[in-house]
């Protein structure tokens, strides 16, 4: 898979959007990712599964930044699961891990996210 390769897939449960992606998130994908998310985070509650991403570059990180930004002024939540360690380790040293919720599995964050915002 190419540098500039993100493919996203969504499917609605309930009123969850659970987003499955593919590839990386870096400064080819960052903005196809955000179009990718935008709407579906504006309407509720979202899961993004993150198993298959390889790679989540400084452009990427700045991405679910303002990711973040847009579920905090609308009021829905975002969920990550299935985190690759790679991945995890460069929202560890971005110091963004805790902008969002990462449940351990999917059933769980279907849980989470399913809840009333407060």
């Amino acid at each position: 898979m190419s540098l500039e390769e993100l493919f996203i897939q969504s499917e609605k449960i309930e009123n969850v959007t659970i987003y499955k992606l593919q590839g990386n998130i870096n400064s080819f994908t960052s903005q196809r990712f955000l179009e990718g998310i935008r709407k579906g985070v504006l309407a509720g509650p979202s899961i993004l599964d993150l198993e298959e991403v390889n790679l989540v570059s400084s452009q990427g990180v700045n991405a679910f930044k303002e990711l973040s930004d847009i579920s905090f002024s609308n009021r829905s939540r975002v969920l990550l699961i299935n985190l690759s360690p790679s991945v995890r380790q460069v929202f560890s040293m971005a110091g963004i891990k805790n902008l969002f919720m990462i449940p351990e599995n999917e059933e769980l964050a279907m849980k989470i996210a399913s809840r009333p915002y407060r």
